[in-house]
């Protein structure tokens, strides 16, 4: 659902952008939802329109950085 809907895309784009830059990775979900998402965007599955590049460039920053617990990436977000 999140790879068809653009604005939620951008959302959750930013979300991954501020918890890479404050923590310096991603929770174990985040980075299966980024590995699913860059299959979706090669892939050309229909209805799912790829996004712009600045969005693909974030996710796949995210999908190879390292994974990270909950806590910590919490406790760097404040």
């Amino acid at each position: 659902m999140l790879a068809r809907d653009q604005e939620s895309m951008k959302k959750y784009a930013a979300k991954l952008k501020a918890d890479l830059k404050a923590a310096g990775g991603t929770t174990a979900w985040d980075h299966e939802a980024c590995a699913n998402l860059v299959t979706f965007f090669a892939g050309g599955v229909p209805g799912v329109k790829r996004p712009k590049e600045k969005i693909v460039k974030i996710v796949n920053e995210a999908l190879l950085s390292p994974v990270k617990s909950l806590q910590d990436i919490a406790a760097a977000r404040k």
